[in-house]
């Protein structure tokens, strides 16, 4: 696979693979593996429908009341149900 990368970061990868005595391409593949797991685990996940079981029980019992406070504090913004 071929990457392509501006000169400046291609300079700024064999300097730190120099630092840490790697080839450039080595050190650039550990990066973006590295890189790649950190966006796995950040990408925002489902929730199981047990988890949203209880969302809308307890409290003081004026749920229609507490609608809007209560989505607000239960479902994100941009991911939805799933954080």
């Amino acid at each position: 696979m071929n990457v392509n990368v501006s000169e400046k970061i291609e300079l700024k990868i064999k300097e730190l693979a120099i630092q840490k005595g790697q080839k450039a391409e080595d050190f650039a593949g550990v990066l973006l593996e590295e890189k790649i797991e950190e966006t796995i685990q950040n990408q925002p996940r489902k929730k199981k429908l047990s988890e949203l079981a209880g969302i809308f029980y307890g409290g003081d019992g004026k749920t229609s009341e507490n609608a809007e406070e209560i989505l607000m504090s239960e479902i994100d913004k941009t991911g939805g149900f799933g954080k």
